[in-house]
């Protein structure tokens, strides 16, 4: 019983409190709301404006040459699988590797199950079919996928 009337003069208080200082009550609510408003829009919008500054940034030239030292003219004799590249070039650099589809080359790197294949004295980005190949070993391109060639070991006596 007792607790229950310390409550509620406690409330009684508070509120005589709050309405007797209106213009204190009414600046402290502000600043709370504004308070709690601004941590929820740098919660909001700091992810959106890292995501779309990233985006921006990687387009720019600086980033081009940062990025796996891409060349900025477009000069590269690589695959054209740079951000910015048109699709017309990327589909020219896949028919180029379609075109591959049945020659032989050698490996230069182990595939693991992705390394690098020698075909035509052109270093090409391959994807072993199955398993491990080792460097140095006789190859035959059987598909391309996602702008890289997928291999498969030969026999030596089927390079000849």
């Amino acid at each position: 019983m007792i607790l229950i009337r310390v409550l509620f003069q406690t409330v009684f208080l508070a509120i005589g409190q709050i309405w007797s200082n209106k213009i204190r009550s009414m600046l402290t609510t502000l600043g709370i709301i504004i308070g709690v408003a601004a941590v929820i829009g740098y919660a909001i919008l700091t992810p959106i404006v890292l995501v779309f500054g990233f985006k921006l940034w990687i387009n720019s030239p600086l980033a081009s040459r940062m990025v796996l030292g891409g060349d900025v003219e477009g000069n590269s004799d690589g695959p054209p699988d740079t951000p910015g590249t048109s699709g017309h070039a990327r589909s020219r650099w896949h028919e180029e590797l379609r075109q591959l589809i049945g020659v032989q080359g050698v490996t230069i790197t182990a595939l693991r199950p992705v390394g690098v294949v020698k075909i035509n004295g052109r270093r090409v980005d391959a994807m072993a079919e199955s398993g491990i190949v080792e460097a140095n070993t006789p190859v035959v391109v059987t598909d391309v996928y996602d702008n890289q060639i997928k291999v498969k070991p030969c026999s030596p006596q089927a390079s000849l």
